[in-house]
């Protein structure tokens, strides 16, 4: 019997999350005509993040990766999420899911790029040895 570990906990939150990429993708799919293409960007993305390994064989995640950048990134200061008539609408739960997805996206990136510099300053020269 399997342990309930910090990795095992760590997969079944990335589960969660992604399963509410595609639901919220899905069910907000008509709700965001100031691009239509915040939707189907977490139900793309959350399909390719489900299934690994066909998006490690598929080169194009990091096209989506990019282009969801754009869409939801450039809706931002120009978004309305309270006039579902009007061309800048995207319903609020859609688009801020979006935009908080694709941000914790960037600050984990960054903190992990932080984490791995920090480890390499940190070992320079432990031991008195000499990693020139």
């Amino acid at each position: 019997m399997e342990v309930f570990t910090c990795k095992n906990a760590s997969r079944l939150l990335s589960f969660l999350i992604i399963l509410c990429m595609i639901i919220i993708g899905g069910v907000y799919r008509e709700n965001c005509p100031i691009n239509f293409l915040i939707p189907i960007y977490l139900i793309v993305y959350g399909v390719f993040l489900l299934v690994p390994t066909i998006g490690s064989i598929v080169h194009g995640r990091q096209d989506q990766d990019e282009a969801g950048n754009v869409w939801v990134y450039s809706a931002y200061p120009v978004v309305d999420r309270n006039n579902s008539t009007s061309p800048e609408y995207c319903h609020f739960a859609l688009y801020d899911f979006a935009f908080t997805i694709t941000t914790l996206v960037w600050i984990t990136l960054a903190l992990g790029l932080c984490a791995g510099v920090i480890t390499v300053v940190c070992s320079v020269g432990k031991d008195g040895e000499d990693m020139s």
